[in-house]
């Protein structure tokens, strides 16, 4: 359920990004972290700071005084799971000891397990898994916050998948003694988003990417206030890019949606209603993977666009002020998402450069300005062609898939079944290089003739919000229909590809 969050795709031209002034930025160097590192978490604590990130097969962690502290291994072994958009968390408890998570490989392919440790100044010992079920399914996604003897845990939990059940959405207490006090929070959710937790006087609020029976992935929130942040956001599919939230005096939640086709960052004040973060006009498309830190004037987002930008932007109550681009990455899903935190008067952002690890910067409040002439419209999106993705005659339908990706198990067999009925078509697959592994495992598994690409970079070429994804491409290449979700066998992209669609399954 993992590795995917992605700029939107239509058939209008780029539109170049709006220039803004380089932030007074000072960087902060000496990160203590190698190369390969990636999944920046940066962690309050008391009046410290704390970094965990992962490097292959070690989960580390340094403290901030003046300069990095020499990293410590929390975890090292075989097994561990390392990808850009579900990773390790960090939290110190009210015992005073400090609880992390990481995730654990289950029977390969995409099954995982949360497992636990907990450092009380000693050394870290593991506690053994967060969940108590032995399920090999997906795990994952975990907020933590102190409460109790330790600390609560959320996460997302795919038990009853195998049965054909949703994912879930769970909470347990961690302490000295492992977890325990486990319950369902609620039974039918998002299968792949990211989760936050966030202290208020009032309590804990958990915010979660909820999922309706019609498919509506709104932003759900769950503790001392409950409700929904509405988007109206309809997919079916692995949307990879949930909710960030943070208390100064109020509470400031920012999240990605692809609501009417649109890329767009968005925030809500005080858990009010949602308003568009970016792209303003003349920016580019955001991949999403946004971040926010109050302050007192209000909130500042930070965000990734799809030329691999940097950005931050204040937030108010419904008001925002001018971007400024405080860094670079690149588009690749190995970017993952930044963090960032409020050190002094100053933001702090770490994000992940794929080849080169982590990239640290801070950044003065004041440089993000309260209001300004900000103007908001529909994005503007790439003009794709087969091109971007490989070579095929048209018309032919393409099917864009991964093998983390529930929903995508479920339409290779529609896409095999329409191959044998003589339909054109083209299972696009978007791993990872590394996973290719899997994707052969799985091909073998469903004993598939259909045509089966690997693209790794299809998915930001063809700019995807979700999978599984379909196309359809005319005899010039041309993108003539597109949508995201399971694909319907007898759905609308049948007019744009003749063939005899008496004999397509219904199934």
């Amino acid at each position: 359920m993992l590795f995917l969050a992605l700029a939107c795709s239509s058939k209008t031209a780029p539109v170049a990004p709006q220039a803004h002034e380089p932030a007074p930025v000072a960087d902060i160097t000496g990160l203590p972290s190698g190369v390969e590192a990636m999944t920046p978490v940066l962690v309050q604590d008391g009046e410290g700071l704390l970094l965990l990130w992962q490097e292959p097969g070690v989960v580390l962690v340094s403290a901030w005084d003046d300069g990095w502290s020499a990293p410590e291994t929390i975890i090292e072994r075989e097994g561990l799971v390392q990808n850009w958009a579900d990773f390790p968390q960090l939290a110190r408890g009210n015992d005073g000891a400090l609880y992390a998570t990481w995730l654990v490989s289950a029977g390969g392919g995409h099954f995982y397990e949360v497992h636990v440790g907990r450092n009380e100044g000693h050394g870290w010992t593991e506690l053994g898994k967060l969940h108590t079920d032995n399920v090999q399914a997906e795990h994952g996604f975990v907020s933590l916050l102190p409460e109790g003897e330790g600390v609560r845990a959320w996460w997302l939990d795919g038990r009853d998948m195998p049965g054909g059940a949703p994912m879930s959405f769970r909470t347990a207490l961690l302490d000295g003694a492992g977890a325990h006090d486990e319950r369902v929070l609620d039974d039918r959710v998002c299968d792949c988003c990211r989760t936050a937790a966030v202290s208020t006087p009032d309590g804990p609020v958990v915010f979660y990417r909820d999922r309706s029976d019609d498919e509506v992935r709104d932003i759900g929130f769950q503790g001392a206030s409950s409700g929904t942040l509405d988007d109206g956001w309809t997919i079916q599919g692995c949307p990879v890019n949930g909710p960030v939230a943070r208390f100064g005096d109020t509470i400031y939640a920012t999240w990605f949606t692809g609501a009417g086709d649109q890329p767009r960052v968005r925030a809500s004040v005080g858990l009010g209603a949602p308003f568009t973060v970016a792209p303003a006009t003349g920016e580019a498309p955001p991949l999403g993977r946004s971040h926010v830190v109050p302050d007192d004037e209000g909130a500042v987002v930070v965000w990734l666009d799809s030329e691999g930008g940097v950005n931050g932007r204040r937030i108010g109550d419904g008001t925002v002020g001018p971007a400024t681009t405080i860094g670079r990455t690149d588009a690749a899903r190995k970017s993952g998402f930044p963090t960032t935190i409020r050190v002094e008067d100053d933001l702090l952002a770490i994000w992940t450069v794929p080849g080169h690890g982590l990239t640290a910067t801070r950044v003065p409040l004041d440089t993000f300005e309260q209001t300004g002439d900000v103007q908001f419209q529909a994005a503007d999106r790439p003009t794709l062609t087969l091109a971007d993705i490989g070579t095929f005659e048209g018309p032919v339908l393409v099917a864009a898939w991964a093998t983390w990706c529930a929903p995508c198990r479920e339409e290779l067999l529609v896409l095999e079944a329409l191959h044998q009925a003589g339909v054109p078509v083209v299972a696009l697959n978007v791993d990872t290089a590394e996973r290719s592994d899997q994707v052969d495992a799985l091909v073998a598994e469903l004993a598939l003739t259909v045509s089966v690409v690997k693209a790794p970079d299809a998915a930001e070429a063809l700019g995807l919000t979700a999978l599984p994804w379909s196309g359809v491409f005319d005899a010039e290449g041309t993108l003539v229909w597109s949508e995201s979700g399971l694909l319907d066998a007898r759905g609308p992209w049948l007019e744009h590809v003749p063939s005899d669609s008496s004999t397509w399954p219904v199934e």
